[in-house]
């Protein structure tokens, strides 16, 4: 893909939040975080990425293979 490719996180816990920025056209990477507030629950927690681009006119959405979060105190 050459065009942005916006992200987008799920699976996280309440008050983590994820920190994502589109990557930007002919690149194919960036740097994201998820920021955990002192209250966030400790676990482990499937957190899912989500792309979304358009190629030659046409919608994809790819998830990538879901990454444990591990919160500990």
């Amino acid at each position: 893909f050459t065009e942005e490719i916006g992200l987008t996180a799920s699976g996280q816990p309440a008050n983590v939040a994820p920190a994502l920025k589109s990557i930007p056209a002919n690149m194919n990477s960036i740097k994201g975080q998820l920021n955990a507030a002192a209250n966030a629950p400790v676990g482990a927690f499937p957190i899912v990425v989500n792309g979304k681009a358009k190629h030659q006119n046409k919608d994809f959405t790819v998830n990538a293979p879901p990454a444990n979060l591990v919160l500990t105190k």
